[in-house]
């Protein structure tokens, strides 16, 4: 996930229902250390961001962890999307920087925003099937009053799920602390 920073942080009220996936992911991933964990996951051991948030969020609006069969649906669902969009177009994106003495900069500036400008359309496209999946499988989302340490353990779990998803066995150690830390700075 490539979040612009100007992207807008969105703001709950007390009694106002839990924030979308998308404006949820947002405002976490703008938090310190969110985006250098994620995405060392994701070039590192092939981790999809999106995966990653998905589990934090759905700790921090339902009940349960997640399990490695909702997981495998989740997989199952992104994949079309994820391999025929938005994996060639962050491909695209980083491959522009190539560029350099080629390309005039201002011409690769304007590539490379127009890229991730349907990045972002791909990222978005990718939330909103998940959150459709939490909804038909987990139930509405709600805003979880239980304290963060609560809020941790579930999204620990659900990531210790996903992380053995990717044959992630514990000997990874620098993995298994970006997830820990992931967690830390997520809430």
């Amino acid at each position: 996930m490539s979040l612009p920073m100007e992207s807008p942080v969105p703001t709950q009220g007390a009694g106002e229902a839990p924030a979308s996936f998308w404006a949820w992911s947002v405002s976490v991933y703008l938090r310190p250390a969110v985006a250098d964990h994620c995405l060392a996951l994701q070039d590192n051991i092939g981790a999809d961001v999106n995966l990653l948030l998905w589990c934090c969020w759905t700790a921090a609006h339902h009940e349960a962890p997640l399990t490695p069969e909702l997981l495998r649906e989740a997989e199952a669902l992104l994949a079309p999307v994820a391999d025929g969009l938005t994996r060639p177009l962050r491909a695209a994106r980083r491959q522009v920087k190539t560029l350099a003495g080629v390309v005039d900069d201002a011409q690769r500036r304007r590539l490379r925003e127009k890229i991730l400008e349907a990045e972002l359309d791909a990222e978005r496209l990718e939330q909103t099937l998940l959150e459709g999946l939490a909804l038909r499988r987990l139930g509405t989302p709600v805003r979880r009053a239980d304290g963060v340490e609560a809020l941790r353990a579930r999204a620990r779990a659900s990531l210790a799920v996903y992380a053995r998803a990717l044959g992630l066995d514990g000997t990874n150690a620098e993995a298994c602390h970006r997830l820990v830390s992931l967690v830390s700075a997520a809430f």
